[in-house]
């Protein structure tokens, strides 16, 4: 039996696919802010592969869906630091609560919009009660 490689859509996947390539075009476009940090090397190649795969993953959501999983690591470092790059505190801060203001809206979304929500939140969630 054939899996349907370009039959399913999901539109929660291009907003995954979106939040894996942002923080990648970042530290392209700014690589002097981040040469400080040991894994340098380990980022510019992690980034550059994920704009390779970033196509593939517009066409297909099913594919969008497991490759985001491989790119969680790479978002949690980029985003982490990027309050870092700046010198002045008040873009830090900015940055800071945009960050995590972003996160929380992606899991609200997500609790509110997953079509099997059942099978990833099995317990009373104070969020949709």
């Amino acid at each position: 039996k054939a899996y349907p490689l370009f039959q399913t859509r999901s539109n929660f996947s291009y907003l995954r696919s979106f939040f894996i390539i942002l923080p990648s075009l970042y530290f392209l476009l700014n690589k002097k802010s981040f040469v400080k940090f040991n894994d340098y090397i380990f980022l510019n190649s992690y980034s550059k592969f994920s704009l390779v795969i970033f196509p593939i993953m517009i066409l297909n959501g099913d594919i969008a869906n497991r490759l985001s999983f491989y790119f969680i690591p790479l978002q949690i470092i980029l985003l982490s630091r990027l309050p870092d790059t700046y010198a002045d505190n008040s873009i830090k801060i900015t940055l800071y609560l945009l960050i995590k203001l972003t996160i929380l809206l992606y899991f609200v979304i997500f609790i509110f919009y997953a079509n099997h929500i059942n099978g990833w939140v099995p317990y009373k969630n104070i969020l949709i009660m």
